[in-house]
């Protein structure tokens, strides 16, 4: 026969395991509604990136480097490119800062 201190502390205890398993429960969805935020919000531009930095960390250290150096320089050769067209576009006056449209123009220009 069981003294009611004992049930009670059997009780308790199945309410806290109950509590757990369904704190369990929550933290599972909410991990499942994160992961389908992830793929959702991931295109193929970020499938590429990270295939380049898993093909970039196979390198040896020093070409780690040139490699990265190589992908920047093509990287900023085309948002230069689109910047210019972007600039010629734009007609300068209709830009806020007549002087900085003016120089960046001309600086695309003289290409």
């Amino acid at each position: 026969m069981s003294t009611p201190q004992f049930e009670r502390g059997r009780t308790s205890f199945g309410k806290r395991k109950k509590r757990n398993r369904d704190l369990l429960q929550i933290t599972g969805d909410i991990k499942q509604l994160a992961d389908r935020l992830n793929v959702d919000s991931d295109d193929e531009v970020d499938a590429f990136g990270r295939s380049i930095a898993l093909h970039i960390k196979k390198l040896k250290p020093e070409s780690t480097i040139q490699a990265q150096l190589e992908i920047q320089g093509i990287i900023s050769k085309y948002r230069l490119h689109d910047i210019a067209a972007e600039c010629a576009k734009t007609p300068i006056y209709a830009s806020n800062d007549v002087l900085a449209a003016a120089m960046q123009c001309t600086i695309f220009n003289d290409e």
